[in-house]
């Protein structure tokens, strides 16, 4: 019994999403994917003394306009993908 549980953990992290599925999963989980950064996009842009706590997984970090942070490893996100959320605490 324990070896199922097992075999269906390891097809379920190969699953192959759709572009629906991981637009609407990385919505329920808070997220939305915006796409890979472009050469045109500034990052780093003039400091603005405004913050924000926001809640990325089970960590929260304090950023303000035009912060970079790295963080673990998101679902659907690849590296040096941007992404919005709505968790802020």
């Amino acid at each position: 019994m324990g070896e199922s549980s097992d075999s269906e953990k390891v097809s379920a992290s190969n699953r192959v999403y759709s572009a629906e599925d991981k637009e609407r999963e990385s919505a329920a989980i808070g997220y939305k994917v915006v796409g890979p950064l472009q050469p045109s996009d500034r990052v780093f842009k003039p400091y603005e003394p405004v913050f924000a706590v926001v809640q990325i997984g089970s960590h929260q970090f304090k950023v303000s306009n035009g912060d970079c942070i790295y963080t673990e490893r998101l679902k659907f996100c690849e590296v040096n993908d941007r992404y919005q959320t709505e968790v802020v605490c």
